[in-house]
Order: structure tokens, then sequence, then C-alpha cells
């Protein structure tokens, strides 16, 4: 019994199968849609205004209800300020949805579209008003003629009369030409846009709508070339938006500066832009004061004029800006901010907050790095005159400067502080100086290696383990401090450890030892030095300490004269006045034996007084003056014996 009832219900199974079959297949030849062409345009151009031509219509049944129109074109609608030109549309919708009065479009292609857009301004109200001949006659509807915005089924506030979603919606392939007058009064701009793909999944009311997008700008100079994805949510039954929120990334290449400079009001600053830039963002935001951005923007074709600071525009090269910056209506909370401009980076991350009344930067953080040749294409030389003369050689010398992590003070932009030093006596953090150099003096060999630690912190400069050398000359390990940088410094300077001059044969280094009259001076020392400086009393500065010397040689010019083997201590301490002490002081000029110990006290002043002993044998004076250029003036002669105690 039951295989026989299982046979009739597989019988009238495959039946039904055969009569669906058959319906899918033959109602579609008797009922062509063809006929109702006029009719569907008419409609069409009832809705959208203007002229419609609809192509050659096709439909089917299978695995829901397809649908093609082989063309399209729309021109002079009202709904819309440009034309279109479809060469396919098909739409499938799925069949059961419709029995509960849902419209499920199951895919929707747009092929080939063409659209031209046009932006104009609205035309003058008395052009707005102007009449058609013969309908002068004609009487204005009044507000009981129009029908209520409330009860209008049809009006922008109301929902759908069905439920409309669309699974998958495709346009491929497309053109857009997009011309635009109304964004900038008076001018014309023209965007060709080709090979626009834009794709979109899930778009129906109170749904988080997916889409993809891809265009490129034919036109030159161009917007470059676009591609982005996202999601959207938002869209109300009413086909309005409420409480949006868009998650987009977004690619931006090659990105034409000549296209922004139209939109910028400072014309001068527009004519000093060039190239292109790129970019990567990813956006999530409510279209108000609520976002969070991150991405790169990309400055390696970008260029920046400007003959009054640089002779040439900025150089091209790998220029890359990244950031991460979220914004609320209170606050401006930029993460990160990493700037590469070549070799050259640096980092930053801010709190700006009460942006929209009384903005004021807190949390600032700094961190850099500094190749100093690499800032040379970078300084307004023709702003700095005189003063790049010795700036250019410090920079040309090379080096770094790494500044690591310097917490900034708050800075309120509605006050910025007149001067750089209140907001450097509020900054805390480190800089390391490395391999650098820097000018004293035309006179002076330069700095060379300078290498040491510059310490901020409460208000306070502190420069630790800083060595450098000068020529031939290694100087001592210096440590100083500073306070009360914005008003009248305060400095302490300390300078311990060994120095060492060494023969050489550069030619500035000689060109300075003739002038004090030496042909060549070599050594080393041990150095303990101390000194105090107040900018408020500059009379009452200290200097104490010690310099021990070893081996010290020279040669005079052009006598020729040699010191040999010169030690000693001497000892400096000045207060109010200078004290100079020297202790087991020894040496040979030309083989003749000096010793020399004693002090001077009273120095700076007409009551100085000299306590010392003094010893040498056939001392050539005139080859001593020789050594020691002051005594030239006193003309001196003969061979001194001398010893006294």
């Amino acid at each position: 019994m039951k295989s026989t009832r299982w046979k009739k219900v597989g019988i009238v199974l495959a039946v039904v199968l055969v009569v669906v079959i058959a319906a899918a297949l033959i109602i579609p030849q008797f009922f062509d849609l063809n006929r109702y062409n006029e009719l569907i345009t008419s409609e069409l151009e009832k809705a959208m205004g203007g002229t419609v031509t609809l192509g050659h219509l096709s439909w089917g049944i299978s695995n829901g209800v397809w649908l093609k129109a082989e063309g399209f074109t729309s021109k002079g609608a009202t709904v819309f300020p440009g034309e279109l030109d479809l060469s396919r549309i098909y739409a499938k919708v799925s069949i059961l949805p419709l029995l509960s009065k849902k419209v499920v479009v199951d895919k929707l292609l747009l092929d080939k579209p063409v659209v031209a857009l046009n932006l104009a301004p609205s035309p003058p109200e008395g052009k707005k008003a102007a009449t058609k001949p013969g309908s002068e006659k004609s009487e204005k509807p009044t507000s009981k003629d129009s029908p209520s915005p409330s009860n209008d089924s049809t009006s922008p506030s109301s929902p759908l009369p069905v439920e409309i979603r669309i699974e998958e919606l495709k346009i491929d392939k497309g053109r857009i030409r997009l011309s635009d007058s109304l964004t900038l009064p008076g001018q014309k701009t023209v965007y060709n846009l080709a090979d626009v793909l834009i794709q979109a999944t899930n778009l129906a009311p109170g749904k988080k709508i997916g889409f993809k997008l891809a265009l490129r700008d034919e036109a030159t100079p161009g917007l470059g070339s676009v591609r982005g994805q996202g999601t959207f949510t938002g869209l109300t039954e009413a086909l309005t938006v409420e409480n949006p929120e868009l998650n987009l990334k977004l690619t931006l290449a090659d990105l034409n500066v000549e296209i922004l400079k139209p939109y910028l009001k400072n014309k001068s600053l527009a004519q000093r832009l060039g190239g292109s830039i790129s970019l990567d963002v990813n956006y999530k935001g409510d279209f108000g004061k609520n976002l969070s951005a991150e991405g790169h923007l990309d400055l390696s074709d970008f260029t920046y004029t400007d003959t009054s600071l640089w002779e040439t525009a900025l150089p091209e090269a790998e220029n890359k800006i990244t950031y991460q910056i979220t914004l609320d209506p209170e606050q401006i909370k930029v993460e990160k901010l990493d700037v590469n401009l070549g070799k050259i980076s640096l980092s930053a991350a801010a709190l700006l907050q009460d942006w929209q009344n009384k903005p004021i930067i807190k949390d600032g953080v700094l961190s850099s790095e500094l190749p100093l040749i690499e800032l040379i294409p970078l300084v307004p030389w023709k702003k700095l005159g005189e003063e790049a003369k010795v700036i250019r050689p410090s920079l040309e010398g090379g080096g770094k400067v790494l500044i690591e992590k310097v917490a900034l003070p708050e800075l309120p932009l509605a006050h910025l502080p007149e001067k750089w030093k209140t907001l450097l006596s509020g900054a805390e953090g480190s800089i390391r100086l490395s391999d650098m150099s820097a000018g004293l003096s035309p006179k002076l060999p330069k700095l060379e290696d300078i290498t040491g630690t510059l310490q901020l912190e409460k208000g306070v400069l502190t420069a630790t383990k800083v060595q450098a050398r000068m020529g031939p000359l290694t100087l001592p390990m210096l440590e100083a401090r500073a306070t009360n940088l914005t008003g009248k410094v305060k400095v302490s300077a300390a300078a311990k450890g060994p120095m060492r001059l060494e023969r050489t044969a550069d030619a500035e280094v000689e060109k300075l030892l003739r002038q004090y009259g030496l042909k060549s001076l070599s050594g080393s020392g041990e150095i303990d030095l101390r000194a105090d400086y107040d900018q408020a009393t500059p009379r009452q500065w200290y200097a104490g300490g010690s310099l021990v010397l070893k081996g010290v040689k020279g040669v005079s010019h052009p006598a020729g004269a040699r010191l040999d083997d010169l030690q000693g201590r001497v000892t400096v301490k000045r207060t109010k006045t200078l004290e100079i002490a020297v202790e087991d002081l020894t040496a040979r000029v030309n083989q003749s034996p000096i010793q020399l110990q004693g002090k001077l006290s009273g120095g700076g002043t007409d009551r100085f007084v000299v306590d010392g002993k003094a010893r040498t044998e056939r001392l050539d004076l005139k080859q001593l003056s020789g050594l020691f250029p002051p005594l030239k003036d006193l003309e001196l002669a003969g061979i001194l014996d001398m010893n006294i105690d």
C-alpha cells in the first residue's frame, strides 16, 4: 500500500513539475512586454520628465522572474540634471517574496552606462516664473488644490508602498561626464570619468549596505584614479537618511594639484603648488562631528615653489604623511602623525580640546630624526641673510639630531606665545646629538664630531656627555645646566677630562697657528673646569679649575724656536678678581731649561700681586719672543740666566 501511495505522489509531483517548466517556457512567449513599450515609456517620462527611450524588452521565469531591456536613454529629465544612456538593463526578482508584497531583486545589472551630468546654478526667479505662450490665462494652483504632504504616499517622508530590497547591484564599464559650473561661480570644471564600476549588496532601508567603486578621470589635469569599498547604514523606509554611519576605505592615485587650485582662496598659494598627490584613507563617521580616519598621504610627486624663500622648488622625494585621527564635538585626537620627507622623519601625537570655540592643544608629544644634511634644501636661506654663512656649513658637515619623545606644554591656539622660549621652557624630553659640526667663528676651526644629550625637564635644560673636536684638538667632556629659560638665563657648565692636540697638516689649522706665531703645536692635558653665569648679573660670572699639561711641543714661525716637554699644573679662579696659580711648570726652549712656579692675585685690578719662583739657563730671549708673540713688542735680546726665589 505504501509503495503504491508514494508512486502516486511521485507521478503528481512530476506532472506539476512538467506544468511549471512548460509555463515558464510558454507564458513569456505569449505575454510580450514590447506591446506595452509605449505605455511604460510614457509612465517613465511622467515620473522622470524629459524624453525616455526604452529598447527591446524580454523576460522569463528561471529560479525567479528576470527582465532585460536592450537599451535605455533619458534626456532632459527633471529629476536629475543630466542625460543617461544604458546599453543593457538586467533584473532578476524572486517570486515567493512577491506573495507577501515584498520585492526582492536578486540581481540588477546596468551595463555600460553613459551619464552626462550638468551642475549649474538655478535660473533667476523671473525666468522660473515665465509661462509658455498661450498659457497666460491659466490659473495657478492653490494650496487647496495641492495634495497634503502628510497624505501623499509618494512624498519624500512617506514610506514606499511595498518593501524593496536589492541583493546585488552592479554598474559596469560606465562613463560619466560631469560639467560643474555650480561649485565655483563663473567657472566651469569638466571631469571625464571612465571605467566606472559600482557594486552594492543588501541595498534596502534599515540594512547595512556594502559597496565597492572604481573610476578613472581621463581629463588632463584630472582626479587620477579612485578605488574604494565600505559599508553604509542609515537609509530609512522613506528613502531618507537618519543616524548614518559610513565605513569607507578609499585609495586615490595621482590627483593633479591643478584640480585643487580653483578651490583655494589664497591665489598666491595656489600658484606655488605643482605636481600630484596620492592618498589612502580608512574613514568611519556619521557625516557630522563624529569620525575617525587613518591612512597616508603620498607627496613624492608634489612640489612647492616660493622664489622669495628658495632658489628652486622643494625637491620631489619620498615624502609621505601617515595619520590616525578621531573627532567628536568636544575634541580632535591625533593619535598618530608620521611625516617622512626623504630621510627626515617626524612623529607627533596631540589632543585638540574645545576645537569649535577656544581650541587648546594638550598632551602633545614629538619625536624626530633629523639628518642635518637633508635639511639644506628645506631651509629658506634667502631669509636668513648673513646668518646663513654660519648655519649652512654646520648643516653641510652632516650629523644627526634625534628628538626622543619631547612632551610639549599646553598651547592655546587663540593666544600663542610670542617667543619660542616660552614653549621650550614647558617642554620635557631629550635630544641626542651625533656627529655634528658647528662653526663658532670664521677665525676658528669648526667644532666637529659633536655628540651628547640635551634633557628638558620642568624648565631646566641639561647637557650631558657632550664631546667634540676642534681641528686636531680633542676637547674634554662637557656638562651644563641652564635655568630660567624664559627670562634672564642662568648657566652652570663643567668641562672635565683629557685633551689632546695632534700634529696636523690641515691648512686651516696651520693658518690659525701662524696668527699666533706658531708653525706647529701638539701635546695633551687634563682639564677640570667649572663656570657659572647669570644673565641678570653678567659681571659677576665665576670660573674655576685646573689644567694639567703633559708633553706639549711647539715650533714658532718664522723664527723656528722650539718648545719641548712643557708640563705642569695651572689653576684658575675668578670671582670678583682673577687668581692664577702655576705649579711645577717645566719646559725647554731650544734646549734651555725653564722652571716656573707662582701665583697671580688680584688680576683684573690695578693692585694685582705676583708671587713665584723662576729658573732658567742660557735662555735666548729673542727665541723666547718668537714662541710668545706678546713679548715681541719688547724687542728682547741676549742670553738669560735666572734663579729667582
